[in-house]
Order: C-alpha cells, then structure tokens, then sequence
C-alpha cells in the first residue's frame, strides 16, 4: 500500500478539524467562547502531532505503548487550551465530552500509527 494515501488522509483530517474549529471560534458561532477551539481545533492539530511524532519512531517494545504518547500529548493540549480560553465552568456533561473528545483522539491516533506500523513493515515471504 502506498504509505503517501495515510499521510495525505491524517493531514486531511487535521486540516477539516483544525479548519472549521478555528472558522467558528473567530466568527464566534458557538455561545461559548474556546468551545469549538476545545472540541475540534485542538484534537486536529494533536492529529497532525502525531504525523510528526510517526517521523521520530520512537522506540518501544509495543506498538500499543505509543497510546500513552498520543493521550499525553492530548491532555495537555487540552488543558493548555482550557487555561488559555478560561474555560473553568466544568459541568459533568462538560467533563464527560471532554473525555470523549480525549479518548476518541487518542484512538484515531493510534488508529493511524497501527496502519502505519502495518504499512512499513517488509512483506514475509512463505
């Protein structure tokens, strides 16, 4: 398979995220302000992280250890966009979107590391 179709895709994802998160936040579409940078720009642009952290390969013995990587790098994204927007009305409705938000970012994630850990590795010949 060609390696350039999953990178092309995790850039496209990035960009529609990172995109209509950023259009709503400046044309202030939602009725809170940071929602959409919270809930769409950040998990785009730790998408687009994780293609670069895909370039270092960092060692491991697992694939499955890089999920402590990508939910890492998530959190803290999140919680620096949260101090940076003033975000600190925490609902339990609020919170519990935010953990989806986490989770389902740390498995696209580490959805497109397993293609690319499939996508390198040399054929076996039987």
């Amino acid at each position: 398979m060609n390696k350039g179709l999953y990178y092309f895709l995790q850039v496209l994802l990035s960009a529609i995220l990172l995109a209509f998160g950023l259009l709503i936040e400046i044309k202030n579409a939602s009725a809170t302000e940071g929602a959409a940078a919270i809930l769409l720009a950040v998990p785009g642009a730790v998408i687009l992280l994780a293609l670069i952290i895909e370039f270092f390969h960092i060692k491991t013995r697992k694939v499955w250890h890089y999920i402590y990587i990508y939910l890492a790098v998530t959190l803290v994204a999140e919680v620096v966009t949260i101090v940076i927007f003033r975000f600190f009305s925490f609902s339990f409705r609020t919170v519990l979107l935010l953990l989806v938000v986490i989770i389902v970012t740390t498995a696209i994630c580490q959805l497109f590391h397993q293609i690319y850990h499939i996508a390198n590795k040399k054929p076996r010949i039987i």
